[in-house]
C-alpha cells in the first residue's frame, strides 16, 4: 500500500459519459517473454510476516515477476491467472481456494520470498535511468467518514483510453496504468499493461483483473489476459457483492474493452479474520501510472498523459443495500512519486485524473 504499508510503490519512494452519474444505486494470456529487469538493491525486511529479500539471495531472477500495484518481485510460482468469473476464497490455513463451475482448486502458500526493488539512489553503476521504477505519479483518497456512516469504500468504477504504443526498448519497459481499492495488505484492480511483467505480455496492450496481497506469505491472482489496441476505451469496475457492518465485504473486479465489448472477470471472497485476508478497504486509487525498466522518457506512450474519467467512488447505505456516491466527499490528492526524471505529475478533473509523462 502507498506509505501506510508494504504493498505500493509509493510508500518507499513516496471519453465519454459511460460512467457518469451520482446517484445511489443498488450494490452490485500468451507465454512468457523474458526481459531485463532493473538491477535490485541489498535490504531484508518483515512484511506482514513475508521475508522480503535482494538480488543477492536469489539464483535466478528470470522466475520472478512483477505484479501490478507492488514494489515487490513475486515468484511465479506465487502468482496464478484463473479462468474468467472464478472465485478467489483466503482459508484460514494459508491455503487459496480458486472455484469456476462447481470446481475447486486449492492452492498452497507461495513459499518464495518477495523481492525488493532498490531505491534510485542505490543504482550508481548499474542500469541507468530506472530512477522511474515504481508508482509514477496517481490521484487517491482516503474513505470519508460521515455521509454513510461507513468509513470504507463498497466500489469504484472509471474510464481511460490504451494510449498509442511505445517505442521499442532495449530494456523491455513495464507500465500499468490503473485504478483500484487498497487495504492495508492487498489491492484490487483492474489493470491496463504494456511490456512483459515476467509471467505475460509484450511489446502490445493487454488487461486483466488483479487481487495482489503480502499476508500468508504474498501472492497474486489475475483474470484471463486480453489484448488490446491503441484508442480502445478501457472501463475499470471494482464492485462489492456483499458486506457486512464492519465493512468485510466480497467483491468483483471487472476489466472490459468498450470499444470491442471484450470483459475479464474476477471474485474474491475475504476471511474474517486476519490471517484469511479479512480486511476492509478504505483507499481508493482513481488513477495510477506504474512503471519499471523506463530508461528514456521516449520509452513511455507518447501522446504524453493518460487521462481517468467517469469515476466514482461508493460506500455502503446504512442499512447495507445500496451504493451510495461519496466521490464529492473525498478529498482527492494528486501526488508523484520521488526521483522521477521525465516531468510526471497528476492533475485532478471533476471526475477524475489526467496523468502526465
Amino acid at each position: 500500500m502507498k506509505q501506510r504499508t508494504a504493498l505500493v510503490a509509493p510508500g518507499y519512494i513516496a471519453v465519454s459519459m459511460f460512467l457518469a452519474g451520482c446517484a445511489a444505486e443498488p450494490q452490485g494470456g500468451s507465454e512468457p517473454i523474458e526481459s531485463e529487469i532493473s538491477p535490485l538493491t541489498a535490504e531484508v525486511v518483515e512484511v506482514h510476516g513475508s521475508n522480503i529479500v535482494d538480488l543477492a539471495d536469489v539464483k535466478d531472477l528470470s522466475e520472478y515477476m512483477q505484479p501490478p500495484g507492488s514494489r515487490y518481485l513475486m515468484h511465479k510460482s506465487c502468482a496464478h491467472e484463473v479462468p474468467n468469473e472464478a472465485n478467489i476464497r483466503h482459508r484460514p490455513d494459508g491455503k487459496v481456494d480458486v472455484s469456476e463451475a462447481g470446481k475447486v482448486m486449492t492452492y498452497e502458500p507461495c513459499r518464495h520470498a518477495m523481492v525488493r526493488r532498490g531505491s534510485a539512489s542505490s543504482r550508481s553503476g548499474q542500469v541507468p535511468g530506472t530512477t522511474n521504477d515504481g508508482w509514477n505519479t496517481w490521484s487517491e483518497a482516503v474513505a470519508p467518514t460521515g455521509p454513510t456512516g461507513h468509513s470504507w469504500f463498497s466500489r469504484i468504477k472509471g474510464l481511460w483510453a490504451v494510449p498509442a504504443d511505445p517505442s521499442p526498448s532495449v530494456f523491455a519497459q513495464l507500465t500499468y496504468l490503473f485504478n483500484g481499492l487498497q487495504s492495508n495488505s492487498e489491492i484490487i484492480q483492474p489493470v491496463l499493461q504494456w511490456g512483459n511483467n515476467g509471467s505475460f505480455g509484450g511489446g502490445y496492450w493487454t488487461f486483466a483483473s488483479w487481487h495482489v496481497y503480502y499476508d500468508n506469505g504474498g501472492g497474486a491472482y489475475y483474470s484471463p489476459v486480453k489484448t488490446t489496441s491503441t484508442g480502445h476505451a478501457i472501463y475499470g469496475n471494482t464492485a462489492s457483492t456483499t458486506c457486512d457492518s464492519a465493512g468485510l465485504c466480497s467483491w468483483q473486479i471487472t476489466t472490459r474493452d468498450i470499444t470491442t465489448d471484450v470483459g475479464t472477470t474476477m471474485s474474491l471472497t475475504p476471511g474474517t479474520t486476519p490471517n484469511t485476508i479479512g480486511e476492509v478497504f478504505n483507499r481508493a486509487d482513481q488513477a495510477v501510472l506504474e512503471a519499471y525498466s523506463v530508461i528514456y522518457c521516449s520509452d513511455y506512450p507518447p501522446n504524453g498523459h493518460t487521462q481517468f474519467l467517469g469515476t466514482d467512488v461508493y460506500e455502503l447505505s446504512p442499512d447495507l443495500i445500496r451504493n451510495v456516491s461519496v466521490y464529492s466527499s473525498c478529498s482527492w490528492s494528486a501526488s508523484t512519486g520521488d526521483g522521477m526524471t521525465c516531468g510526471q505529475s497528476a492533475t485532478l478533473t471533476s471526475d477524475g485524473a489526467i496523468l502526465y509523462y
